[in-house]
């Protein structure tokens, strides 16, 4: 998903999204830690491309996602606090830096019974 040589050592950064207090996202980040030093450590806003850019000096200039339907596995389920199995859209996306190569790969999770999945980038 990334262009990275092999062996480049990676960050993954997992984090869960809501809406007001109710759960509804499990994310998977994978980033090059070469590009994205220390950010594992960091709080993490809810714009990471913002992050990115003034803190990091990487610039995400267009994204590709895949979209699936799936079930819950079991530790998805945990983090969202709901059954395994529950149905979720999942969203694949790979993010393209200003250079166009692959950055960021996320995996999202998204629990779709009382909200809808939105993507504008700008």
């Amino acid at each position: 998903r990334l262009a990275v040589r092999a062996g480049a050592r990676m960050v993954r950064l997992d984090r869960v999204r809501s809406v007001g207090d109710k759960l509804c996202i499990f994310e998977r980040i994978v980033l090059p830690k070469v590009m994205f030093p220390g950010i594992e450590r960091r709080a993490l806003p809810n714009n990471l491309y913002e992050l990115y850019r003034s803190v990091f000096g990487v610039t995400i200039v267009r994204t590709t996602e895949k979209l699936k339907a799936v079930g819950a596995t079991r530790s998805v389920a945990r983090h969202l606090e709901i059954a395994a199995g529950t149905p979720l859209l999942q969203v694949d996306r790979v993010a393209f830096g200003i250079d166009g190569k692959p950055t960021e790969w996320r995996v999202s999770l998204c629990l779709t019974d009382t909200t809808h999945y939105l993507s504008d980038l700008r």
